[in-house]
């Protein structure tokens, strides 16, 4: 299911191990694997993200308000919140499960050229 508008902030519940502050290479929550809000600290310095096969889900404004260009969103992935991705800088997407849930404006104002959704030969629009 994709939700309307799904392609059109300050404690995280998870650990976080960072390249550095721009790029963060993993960040999810033990319990239940899921990718919480974001962090006011790094929030808008976000350039890059790696989201391992272990993370269930995506929560609200999770990467929201960054700077990211590209995102792969793992099969492993069942749910992408609202506003997950919003106000980013992303022109590319690649969700490695047709079955992943996106919820309405998980990747608002971006500027999207390329989404690919495995096992989903053709988007269109209403």
């Amino acid at each position: 299911t994709i939700g309307p508008w799904a392609f059109d902030t300050k404690i995280l519940s998870a650990e976080t191990s960072m390249l550095n502050k721009n790029n963060i290479q993993f960040m999810s929550n033990k319990e239940d694997n899921e990718i919480a809000g974001s962090d006011p600290e790094i929030q808008g310095d976000i350039r890059s993200v790696v989201i391992p096969n272990t993370v269930k889900s995506i929560g609200y404004s999770a990467f929201a308000q960054n700077q990211l260009t590209t995102i792969t969103i793992p099969k492993s992935v069942t749910s992408i919140s609202e506003y997950a991705f919003a106000n980013n800088k992303i022109t590319s997407v690649v969700i490695e499960s047709a079955d992943t849930v996106i919820s309405n404006s998980a990747f608002l104002d971006n500027p999207l050229k390329s989404v690919i959704i495995e096992g989903v030969e053709q988007i269109t629009g209403e």
